[in-house]
């Protein structure tokens, strides 16, 4: 079965969901905090599955809040707190006792909300903290085109599935040759039998989950910029219907790629749920170039300037604080 580990700081800034196998849960707490989240090689989590390519810079962040460095290595820093599941998490005690059933469309798993909080976490004294406003971003992983179309297109493919598409398996796709037998391989996909056609394993839903997770976590976190309206004082206002989309040089400010942010808020917007040529899109270097010639043309850190970039991002996160705007 498999174990989800949502961590998140107490401000709300970071978060990250970590798929940790059976094995890994079921070791003392403070072990998996040093592995996991204090992981060195956090591209390797990646590689394992435990943490998506796009929460990388999240997961960087929180281990800023929760460790220190000496010369003998990692620490927790001072005053740093753990609460799971609504509960003081004990560090001698296995971190799998803190995890919950849960069910999602009939797949069972086991979930656990890890709150981290710290002294100086809403303050942000800290320097160089990732995504901090005085820090410089940490980018993600530069992939290759060919890199990026196939990340894409296996996401669409799960995208597809778990909206109920019937892709037959008696028929060949030329575009899903190389991509049919990595799902496979990796056991994402597998044959609905009685209906001919290919379904979601449960990994293949936790995986599914992970990319929609990410997608909502960009809304939740970036939206707001879609419409900021400034003005010669530096001042600016959000939802007014009178500004620009400044969330792509946002994007780039943070170090969250525009062209994933772009793709993943389509697939959690049904933007393509009734594509029925999906399998031969994702296969079209020109539909991708279609879609992602705004973000393209989107204004830039350089064409806004990146002391009022950053300005308007402090002045949108304090918004979004705000009782005001969650009302709104």
């Amino acid at each position: 079965m498999q174990y989800l580990l949502k961590v998140a700081d107490s401000a709300g800034e970071h978060m990250v969901l970590l798929t940790l196998e059976e094995t890994i849960a079921n070791n003392q707490a403070i072990d998996v905090v040093f592995e996991i989240l204090g992981a060195v090689d956090v591209n390797q989590l990646v590689e394992e599955n435990v943490l998506g390519a796009g929460q990388i810079d999240d997961l960087l962040a929180i281990q800023e809040i929760v460790f220190d460095k000496d010369e003998e290595g990692f620490f927790v820093r001072e005053g740093v707190q753990f609460e799971a599941n609504h509960e003081p998490l004990d560090p001698e005690a296995n971190l799998k006792a803190f995890f919950e059933p849960a069910d999602r469309n009939g797949i069972k798993y086991m979930h656990c909300d890890l709150i981290v909080s710290a002294p100086f976490l809403l303050a942000k004294t800290k320097k160089n903290t990732v995504n901090s406003f005085d820090a410089t971003p940490v980018a993600q992983p530069v992939l290759s085109k060919d890199e990026s179309m196939k990340l894409y297109g296996r996401i669409m493919f799960l995208h597809q599935l778990a909206i109920g598409y019937q892709l037959d398996v008696t028929k060949d796709f030329a575009e899903l040759a190389d991509l049919l037998p990595e799902l496979e391989r990796k056991e994402l996909v597998d044959i609905d039998v009685k209906k001919a056609s290919y379904k979601l394993t449960p990994a293949g839903k936790i995986e599914y989950d992970k990319y929609i997770s990410e997608a909502q976590d960009l809304v939740k976190r970036y939206d707001i910029f879609s419409d900021t309206d400034v003005d010669a004082a530096g001042v600016a206002r959000f939802d007014t219907g009178l500004g620009r989309d400044l969330r792509v040089a946002v994007f780039d400010y943070e170090g969250v790629d525009p062209f994933r942010a772009r793709f993943l808020l389509g697939i959690n917007d049904g933007e393509w749920n009734n594509l029925s040529n999906w399998y031969e899109c994702i296969a079209d270097e020109n539909w991708f170039a279609t879609l992602f010639k705004p973000i393209e043309n989107a204004p830039d850190i350089d064409e806004i300037g990146r002391d009022l970039l950053r300005s308007i991002i402090d002045q949108g996160k304090t918004a979004l604080r705000s009782e005001q705007y969650r009302l709104n």
